[in-house]
């Protein structure tokens, strides 16, 4: 991953189904949030994302948690079962994982090594990924996954 570009990012939407636990773990919420957000048409306005609230590090995986979730434009109505939250507005050092989600602590480890080379300092908001393509119809190699690190 080395490079990494910082955009100033709006305040966006997005609607969610809640995970608990590690978050590598969330393929499930995943899998139930295709499941709404797909008949209801939600993937024509935007990409899936990934929000991780808690550092592994730092909190008992119980307490961990984190939203499988897709974008959505303001005003536009939820399905039932997914619930609606905002993506703050801010700065954010963003870097490129290309392939296997399998390998995705990978491109973390990469994109936070850039960040601390870069002399940057996290910002006090979640990290998200968005996910820039479909593994149904790319193949693995070729995913691409932004990963977000909010900046301060």
């Amino acid at each position: 991953m080395g490079s990494m570009e910082i955009r100033d990012l709006p305040r966006r939407r997005y609607g969610y189904v809640l995970h608990r636990g590690a978050h590598h773990e969330i393929g499930e919420a995943f899998e139930r949030m295709f499941a709404i957000a797909g008949p209801a048409g939600l993937f024509a306005h935007g990409h899936p994302i990934g929000v991780y609230f808690g550092d592994p590090r730092e909190v008992p995986i119980a307490e961990l948690y984190s939203h499988a979730g897709v974008l959505v434009p303001d005003g536009a109505p939820l399905p039932d079962g997914l619930a609606e939250a905002f993506l703050p507005a801010g700065r954010f050092a963003i870097g490129l994982h290309e392939g296997s989600y399998a390998r995705m602590m990978e491109g973390w480890q990469s994109a936070y090594a850039a960040f601390h080379a870069h002399g940057l300092r996290p910002a006090d908001t979640a990290p998200y990924e968005v996910y820039l393509n479909d593994p149904s119809t790319v193949p693995e190699p070729d995913l691409r996954t932004e990963i977000h690190l909010p900046v301060a």
